[in-house]
C-alpha cells in the first residue's frame, strides 16, 4: 500500500523557524511546521521456522513459528519510473516475558540465511 505522509510536530525552540510577521503567538506556544512529505511503501509478510533459530542482535535463541516482518521502504524522488530504497526491515519475535513481543531490526540477507539454515535442518 502506498500513501502520503504529511507530520506536523512542535518546532522547540529552533532558531532557523521565522514566523511570519503577522503570527501572534501566546507566551510558550511554538509555531508549527510541516516535515517534508515522503511517500512510503510498507509491506508485512509472515515467515515461518521449523526449527528454532537465532538472529543477529537477538541475545537468545527465538523458537520455531510463524513471524511478522515489516519493511518499510520510500519512494526515490526524481526519477522518471517509480523506484523505492528500503529503509528498515524488522520481525516481531516473543519478548523476554511471557506475551510480549520485541522488534528487532534485521538486514533481509541475514533473515534470508536463517531461512536457509531452517530449510537445509528440515530436509532430509
Amino acid at each position: 500500500m502506498e500513501f502520503g505522509v504529511t507530520t506536523i510536530c512542535r518546532n522547540e525552540a529552533s532558531a532557523d523557524f521565522n514566523a511570519d510577521a503577522d503570527t501572534v503567538l501566546s507566551e510558550g506556544e511554538v509555531p508549527l511546521r510541516p516535515v517534508q512529505q515522503r511517500m512510503v511503501r510498507t509491506t508485512t509478510t509472515t515467515v515461518t521456522f521449523r526449527r528454532p533459530f537465532s538472529l543477529p542482535g537477538a541475545d537468545r535463541m527465538v523458537p520455531a513459528g510463524d513471524y511478522r516482518v515489516v519493511t518499510d521502504e520510500e519512494l526515490i524522488e526524481g526519477l522518471s519510473f517509480p523506484a523505492y530504497r528500503r529503509v528498515s526491515t524488522v520481525i516481531f519475535v516473543p519478548g523476554m516475558r511471557p506475551g510480549s513481543w520485541e522488534m528487532l531490526p534485521i538486514d533481509p540477507k541475514d533473515l534470508a540465511a536463517a531461512q536457509e539454515g531452517d530449510h537445509a535442518a528440515t530436509t532430509p
